[in-house]
């Protein structure tokens, strides 16, 4: 959170490499923390190769300018 307030952000990506129980199980924790500031989170997951789905991300920031709207 402290990231997120120090660059006052809108909203978060939250990006966990496939088969990371690690990250799945820090998950809700994070959501939860961002829904009481009421900023939308996205979970994305992808694999070590980087290939982030980009369709995802342009949705989710095209939902993002919905709200604003």
């Amino acid at each position: 959170m402290k990231l997120v307030r120090e660059f006052r952000a809108d909203a978060v990506i939250y990006f966990a490499t496939k088969r990371c129980d690690n990250l799945f199980w820090e998950y809700q924790f994070v959501k939860d923390a961002l829904e009481k500031e009421n900023i939308p989170i996205k979970k994305i997951e992808g694999d070590i190769s980087g290939d982030i789905p980009q369709r995802e991300i342009r949705s989710f920031i095209e939902l993002l300018d919905f709200i604003e709207a």
